[in-house]
């Protein structure tokens, strides 16, 4: 039993969850991914995480953090302070990362991810439909990620932040004000989730995960 309540809601192949539960690890399952398009709708990759009663309008602080690594076959090794990152590139899109969940057509994950043979920070915002970025991938750091919620005055849904190593990737100051969030009567799950669209899968972990708030 952790001190973390995961649950995995699609299970992945060799699932291990540190007794303190501050680690996870395992290996994504073949030809899946989380993506959105006018014809593309893929709501089949892997993920553990936690689930809240809260709805997101009603959300006052809440942080999920963690540091990521992907395991795939050529290997590029990368040591700092932190965390052991190992990249290793199979194939395109093999990818890892932060997930916050109200919906399979409203969600968010934040990540690595192998594009053209090297790894990206991704970041794939779903309101309706995926808005996909990608960002520099920074060799001189550890590789550490958050999805933050907290309140806004005068506001009816609370600011979403999406950071890499401290550095804000995206702000969305009214995430789900389309499909009527605030209206639901479902609950927000925040936690990790791994993909492999192209590959047989590839091994993906996150270390020193934080939670914080409700």
């Amino acid at each position: 039993m952790t001190s973390v309540p995961w649950k995995p809601f699609i299970s992945p192949t060799d699932l291990e969850i540190a007794q303190d539960g501050l680690k996870i690890s395992f290996r994504t399952l073949p030809k899946t991914d989380w993506w959105r398009t006018g014809k593309v709708h893929s709501t089949s990759g892997a993920y553990v995480a936690v689930e809240h009663d809260t709805l997101l309008k009603d959300v006052k602080s809440f942080k999920l953090e963690a540091s990521i690594e992907v395991n795939g076959g050529h290997q590029q090794h990368i040591n700092r302070i932190r965390v052991l990152i190992h990249i290793l590139y199979s194939q395109h899109s093999d990818q890892a990362g932060l997930f916050l969940y109200i919906s399979d057509t409203l969600w968010i994950k934040t990540g690595l991810e192998v594009v053209d043979g090297q790894a990206r920070v991704s970041c794939v915002v779903t309101d309706s439909y995926a808005d996909w970025s990608l960002y520099p991938f920074e060799n001189q750091t550890a590789h550490r990620f958050s999805i933050q919620i907290e309140a806004q005055e005068s506001e009816p849904l609370p600011l979403i932040k999406i950071s890499y190593n401290g550095h804000i990737l995206r702000e969305l100051p009214a995430f789900g004000m389309a499909q009527g969030t605030g209206q639901g009567t479902g609950k927000f799950r925040a936690g990790v989730m791994g993909c492999s669209p192209l590959s047989d899968g590839c091994e993906v972990s996150f270390e020193e995960i934080s939670v914080e708030g409700s």
